[in-house]
């Protein structure tokens, strides 16, 4: 015993401070994130100010970002909003910050988790014109959020409403089999949609790589919603279609084109598409994803009027 007292001399005189640090440590609030911009209380916020999350003086706070631009928020003194308008109030910063939304052309979403009706509304008061949610899952079952979905988006007045199948090509069932599951789902409810999208990519993941397989089950799919007198599309790019499909398939091409390109800043156009796979031209474009709007995680798409 003697020997360890010995060996802690040298650190005696240190223990005071080591104590002093330790109870700093403990007293020492966790470190918060600001989901916004720190600035200035004097600046305008569209939601309410969060204190304690900013460092400097105390008249600096978070302006939490807003749910309610579809478009853009980007200085108006700098930047010009292209083939669209300035929209004042609806985003955090000086009140130059202001959201660019296309004049021309409608906004949509598309989502696969639950949304209410007031969230849905919300969406609408935000500009949302179309919503487009999931109905199958990529491990072969219908989505049962859809028809809930589609349901509480009529409640809210939104008129357009599409949804898209992610298929499962590996777990054994025709991709004939898996549209009728999956429309069967969908009108069990009272539950009506507008255009129905397979969503074709992941490729390696989601899809063999036997190209012919790939068509013929993709043609089955296709085959089975025509009998059924859907009204279909692709959601895909040439990223995600040509590993699954093969560069020179086309048999998609007789179907309207969705397709996604995110860009910084977002365009609300198809100025950056190349033809692939047969389609010369898009229908509609998902131009952001990973968005949040109306407490709703989600894609943002944009369609011509």
């Amino acid at each position: 015993l003697c020997q360890r007292i010995m060996a802690l001399r040298p650190l005696l005189p240190l223990l005071p401070l080591l104590a002093l640090l330790a109870l700093l440590a403990l007293a020492a609030p966790a470190t918060a994130i600001c989901p916004g911009v720190c600035q200035s209380t004097d600046a305008s916020c569209p939601s309410s100010y969060q204190s304690g999350l900013c460092s400097g003086p105390s008249s600096v706070e978070c302006c939490p970002e807003s749910s309610s631009c579809v478009g853009q928020c980007q200085d108006s003194s700098l930047l010009s909003c292209s083939g669209g308008s300035y929209e004042a109030g609806l985003c955090p910063g000086a009140a130059s910050v202001q959201c660019c939304k296309a004049s021309s052309g409608a906004f949509g979403i598309d989502f696969a988790t639950p949304v209410s009706v007031s969230q849905f509304q919300c969406m609408k008061k935000a500009g949302v014109d179309f919503i487009i949610v999931r109905c199958y899952h990529s491990y072969g079952a219908p989505d049962s959020n859809a028809p809930v979905a589609l349901e509480n988006a009529a409640a809210a007045n939104i008129t357009r409403r599409d949804v898209y199948m992610f298929p499962c090509s590996t777990c054994g069932t025709s991709g004939a089999s898996q549209v009728r599951d999956a429309v069967a789902a969908l009108n069990a409810t009272s539950s009506n949609f507008t255009m129905f999208w397979f969503d074709i990519e992941g490729g390696g993941t989601y899809w063999g790589s036997d190209y012919s397989f790939n068509q013929q089950f993709f043609e089955d799919m296709m085959q089975e919603a025509n009998s059924l007198g859907l009204v279909t599309g692709v959601y895909t790019n040439y990223n995600e279609w040509t590993p699954i499909m093969g560069s020179s398939y086309t048999g998609g091409s007789k179907l309207p084109l969705w397709y996604a390109r995110y860009q910084t800043p977002p365009q609300e156009n198809f100025d950056d598409f190349s033809p692939f796979g047969g389609w010369n031209s898009p229908a509609a474009k998902q131009y952001a994803g990973d968005a949040n709007l109306c407490d709703v995680d989600l894609d943002l798409n944009w369609v011509p009027q």
